[in-house]
């Protein structure tokens, strides 16, 4: 759901160019992994602001496992 992301999407003040966001395609899915227990967008900021600009209430998502967000983190 995309109010799962809404917390951290304000705590760090993600900057969007909604001209960009309104060219993305939301069908593409935002990839997510998790920190400290709690969700985190790893790419696809544009799109979750379009969607919650349009008032969705969910999201497509591929997910990482620890493993691979931690290969990502490198």
């Amino acid at each position: 759901p995309l109010r799962a992301f809404k917390p951290l999407y304000y705590l760090m003040d993600i900057k969007i160019d909604w001209e960009k966001a309104r060219q993305s395609d939301e069908n593409f899915p935002v990839i997510v992994g998790a920190r400290n227990g709690q969700p985190l967008i790893i790419d696809g900021w544009h799109r979750y602001a379009k969607l919650l600009r349009a008032n969705q209430s969910d999201v497509p998502t591929v997910t990482l496992t620890e493993d691979e967000l931690k290969q990502v983190a490198r």
